[in-house]
């Protein structure tokens, strides 16, 4: 499983993420385009993965996990240097599969909660995140009903 964001005009806007939590940003710092992988895992467990990400357009990062969490890292965040910000925003009981947004302060998040999406607000630098469950109507079960398979002689319709 992969998950990317890609621009074409900036390359450092371009990232790669794994089933095992790994974090790559495409770069061309020497003159070549190479994919750097950022150290450690942005997950605890190896086994869960990074499952979406989002990009601001100040180029901070929002990712959701199969671990629950939605984790937030700036722009600047360098793990050789130890320099920038990286915090998790939200860790819930169920895996997070999607994330997409406006901006910080209006972003929604999916996963593997019942008929709900999460609506999200950040305020980025800071440690304020609100969010809101809403609830998504889905269709009745009859209008999910595949419909009658013979017509009224009894032939096959399909």
């Amino acid at each position: 499983m992969l998950s990317s964001t890609s621009d074409p005009a900036d390359l450092s806007r371009n990232f790669l993420c794994t089933s095992e939590g790994w974090l790559f940003q495409l770069s061309d710092d020497r003159g070549d385009t190479v994919w750097t992988k950022f150290y450690p895992s942005v997950t605890e467990n190896p086994g869960a993965g990074i499952q979406d990400i989002w990009i601001d357009a100040l180029r901070n990062i929002y990712m959701v996990t199969d671990e629950g969490t939605i984790i937030y890292q700036t722009a600047d965040y360098n793990f050789a240097e130890e320099e920038g910000y990286r915090k998790t925003l939200y860790d819930g009981p169920v895996s997070l599969t999607g994330i997409w947004g406006i901006d910080p302060n209006n972003f929604y998040v999916v996963g593997y909660m019942d008929n709900m999406l999460m609506r999200c607000s950040h305020l980025p630098g800071s440690d304020f995140f609100n969010f809101e469950f809403i609830p998504v109507e889905f269709p009745a079960s009859k209008a999910m009903d595949s419909g009658p398979t013979v017509d009224k002689f009894g032939r096959p319709l399909y």
